[in-house]
């Protein structure tokens, strides 16, 4: 069974890729945005919104059930804050701060 990630799908066959950026938890705005276009993908901002990861779950599943893919900006590129975002259900992380491939790797914690 082939995973339900409309933007990798799209870019794979080179199709036109619209979206947006939500930078506020309003799930009827979200719905209403996703209605009034064949979006391929929308950025839920975490880093400079007024979004939690409290909020990742409601908004990921909306966009998803829309035929969107989630792509969840989070506020820090912490470990854990990316698992967080993809349980909850996003299609794609962006991590700020990310310079090179290095720097895109968070730090592994130390063993206690």
């Amino acid at each position: 069974m082939q995973a339900t990630t409309y933007l990798k799908n799209a870019l794979s066959r080179r199709e036109k890729c619209i979206g947006f950026w939500l930078t506020c938890n309003a799930p009827p705005l979200a719905k209403t945005i996703l209605a009034t276009g064949d979006y391929t993908w929308a950025l839920i901002d975490a880093e400079h919104g007024q979004i939690t990861d409290a909020d990742f779950y409601v908004l990921s599943n909306l966009i998803a059930s829309a035929g969107a893919s989630p792509i969840i900006r989070i506020p820090c590129d912490s470990e854990w804050m990316i698992k967080r975002a993809l349980d909850a259900g996003a299609h794609g992380i962006m991590t700020p701060m990310c310079h090179n491939a290095v720097s895109a790797v968070p730090p592994t914690q130390p063993a206690l």
